[in-house]
């Protein structure tokens, strides 16, 4: 009997220039998961087989890339703008094939670039952030790790504000913790403590007590932390 192989091919179409081209995924029976940390980063037994580094789509053609998150791209000056900025400068480069850690960096910086142009919602704009900042992780590289993890927390913040979370499928209490975690994670020990106690007190934490729970333990070490750096 032959093994099934871990990635397959998916068929896409460019949400920018309608063009059709296959990119490759991760079937969910390869992935073996080790770990959870407290910001959702994932550990994974076999690191190679992570199915965050087959998240963005790249279209050859054009070079935009776009996750399965990302809003319909229907202004026309969105699309003018993407094609002089990007497109006019596009040297084509197949990422529908296996993928590394930094080729993994190239494609989600390239969806940042083209979630910017395209104005894509702030908690879209938060994810990529977050994840290449795990990315970062995983290649030890602190700093890029630090900076776009600041990005993440901006943009979540953002999307607290005006909502748009909502139409991610994204509750509330989890963008009120992450918020806590990741600017416990930052040193920015004040506003964790402040995102951590509205998860807390929100009149709809009882509908998801493990996210309550870990609030409840990440507020306290946030205030631990703080008093260690006084």
């Amino acid at each position: 009997m032959n093994e099934i192989p871990p990635l397959y091919d998916k068929e896409t179409i460019c949400l920018m220039c309608s063009a059709e081209f296959e990119t490759k995924r991760l079937r969910s029976r390869a992935v073996r998961l080790l770990k959870t940390y407290n910001d959702f980063y994932k550990e994974y037994k076999d690191p190679v087989l992570n199915p965050v580094l087959y998240e963005v789509n790249v279209c050859i053609k054009c070079g935009f890339a776009y996750t399965d998150q990302f809003e319909p791209v229907k202004a026309a000056e969105d699309k003018e703008l993407f094609a002089e900025k990007v497109t006019a400068r596009w040297n084509p480069q197949n990422y529908s094939l296996s993928r590394t850690y930094n080729q993994a960096v190239k494609t989600f910086k390239l969806a940042v670039m083209a979630g910017n142009i395209t104005n894509q919602p702030a908690v879209v704009m938060a994810g990529l952030s977050l994840k290449l900042s795990w990315i970062y992780r995983f290649l030890g590289t602190m700093e890029e790790e630090k900076r776009f993890k600041h990005h993440a927390a901006a943009y979540y913040e953002s999307s607290l504000l005006n909502g748009d979370f909502k139409d991610k499928g994204m509750s509330e209490l989890s963008l009120l913790y992450l918020l806590g975690e990741l600017n416990r994670q930052l040193n920015q020990f004040v506003k964790a403590g402040q995102f951590f106690s509205e998860v807390l007190q929100h009149e709809q934490r009882h509908l998801e007590p493990q996210l309550l729970d870990k609030a409840r333990e990440q507020w306290y070490e946030a205030r631990e932390e703080m008093k260690n750096t006084k």
